[in-house]
């Protein structure tokens, strides 16, 4: 039985009933678009739609902000920063939130209280959740959901009129299935 990712912004279910496909027979290749439709979203916007763990590790930066890579924030308990003492010696200390540093939930900068981080290759590791929400949540922006939505029905539109071909690269536990350019419409809601 096929399903989405944990990670695709709606469980097959949902691309089904949008789509207006009630068999099972194109169970598979649903999933493949539903799955490549929210990772090709989340790569052009470089945002995280549905909630996950995100793990950085990032070189200081000799001030008190650091922007995240992923964002929105949902949740983060700290993370450990790595010090030069001396010139062969690194001391890696763990920092709590809302003690240590605040954090700009919506924009992903951390804020330290006094601390810098050092401007070192890699001394700054994090883990932390970023997302707007479960899949198919109401909490996930609604002009993302229906763009993604538009964008599996064209493809599944273009793929069932012979346009494209259902053949996908396998990439190990993973396949990417190719499509053709995004259209305006959608380009427009991600930007």
């Amino acid at each position: 039985m096929a399903t989405t990712a944990s990670t695709t912004l709606w469980a097959l279910a949902t691309v089904k009933t949008y789509l207006g496909v009630t068999d099972t027979s194109k169970d598979t290749v649903i999933t493949q678009i539903a799955d490549s439709v929210t990772r090709r979203m989340e790569q052009y916007t470089n945002r995280v739609f549905v909630t996950r763990t995100v793990s950085e590790i990032r070189d200081g930066n000799s001030s008190l902000r650091l922007a995240l890579n992923k964002w929105p924030i949902a949740t983060t308990t700290g993370f450990t920063l790595s010090q030069k003492t001396t010139q062969d010696q690194v001391t890696a200390t763990s920092y709590t939130y809302q003690t240590d540093f605040d954090l700009d939930l919506t924009e992903g900068i951390i804020q330290m209280r006094s601390v810098a981080f050092a401007d070192l290759f890699q001394n700054v590791n994090i883990t932390y959740s970023a997302g707007w929400g479960a899949q198919d949540a109401a909490t996930l922006p609604a002009e993302i959901v229906e763009a993604g939505l538009s964008l599996a029905k064209f493809v599944f539109d273009k793929l069932s009129a012979g346009v494209i071909t259902a053949s996908s690269i396998n990439l190990g536990p993973s396949n990417l299935l190719i499509v053709p350019g995004m259209p305006w419409e959608i380009k427009q809601v991600l930007d």
